[in-house]
């Protein structure tokens, strides 16, 4: 019984990993391809590219910290279920 606790738990982390993961890259390469194709349409200079990418990672940023924010309220919730069930 605690070894499937363990891996369902392991699982649940390696999901949690995997969302912030991508969370955090899908912006910036979003960012960064869309800043190469404004280039390649208007032949701006390099600059548009670093605005673009720091634009991704605050994008990034934000969603990660959004789902964090999320998850930690989630915990906390969880925690106090639990404490109330067991008093």
């Amino acid at each position: 019984m605690n070894d499937r606790k363990g891996i369902l738990t392991a699982i649940k982390n390696l999901g949690l990993v995997s969302q912030i993961a991508i969370s955090m890259v899908t912006p910036i390469v979003l960012m960064i391809l869309l800043a190469s194709w404004i280039r390649s349409k208007t032949g701006v200079g390099e600059w548009i590219s670093i605005l673009f990418s720091v634009l991704g990672v605050g994008g990034g940023a934000s969603s990660v910290w959004a789902y964090m924010r999320k998850a930690i309220r989630e915990a906390e919730e969880s925690e106090k279920d639990y404490i109330e069930k067991y008093r």
